[in-house]
């Protein structure tokens, strides 16, 4: 088989989450064709499915090498770091992310997670309350419970329990 058709015969086997099955077709693709982005790419995919979060990075660094301009890969590798618990470390990917798309309620989550989790509740804060400005609507019952936590621990009482009673109705309205 040539490198194509190993490309193909694990994308089959990712379809099927054959996670196992397609890196090592994709691993002999590489190995046929080295350097090629999309067998890379879905090398990262494989690892990240089966929680491999350090050869998912690894695989998402090489891939934002080839394509720094990519967000997408940026995100991805910075969720492995979190993943990983190297919190400090997905924060410079997830302020290059804030600065290219403020919007995204997705990277801003991530980045407000990784404050929290790296003791940096000040930042954490401005990441928390941006989030309640921008996306109020979109927050999950999740996201007001970090906020709360992230207030108690700063000592400000009156939003944690603003957030947290948010947290409740939210809960509350769940099927």
């Amino acid at each position: 088989m040539g490198a194509t058709q190993l490309q193909q015969l694990g994308l089959c086997y990712q379809k099927k989450k054959m996670y196992d099955a397609a890196i090592e077709a994709y691993t002999k693709a590489d190995l046929m064709q080295p350097d090629s982005y999309w067998t890379i790419h879905h090398l990262a995919q494989c690892y990240r499915a089966i929680n491999r979060y350090d050869k998912a990075l690894e695989y998402y660094e090489t891939a934002e090498a080839m394509k720094p301009d990519n967000l997408s890969l940026t995100y991805h590798a910075a969720e492995a770091l979190f993943e990983m618990g190297h919190y400090e470390a997905a924060i410079p990917r997830l302020h290059k992310l804030d600065y290219h798309h403020p919007e995204s309620l997705k990277s801003l989550r991530l980045l407000a997670e990784c404050c929290f989790m790296s003791e940096q509740g000040v930042q954490a804060t401005k990441y928390y309350e941006r989030m309640m400005a921008e996306h109020a609507t979109e927050m999950s019952s999740d996201d007001w419970k970090h906020a709360a936590y992230n207030y108690w621990l700063l000592g400000n009482r009156h939003e944690c329990f603003r957030c947290l009673s948010s947290a409740e109705e939210l809960y509350a309205q769940q099927p």
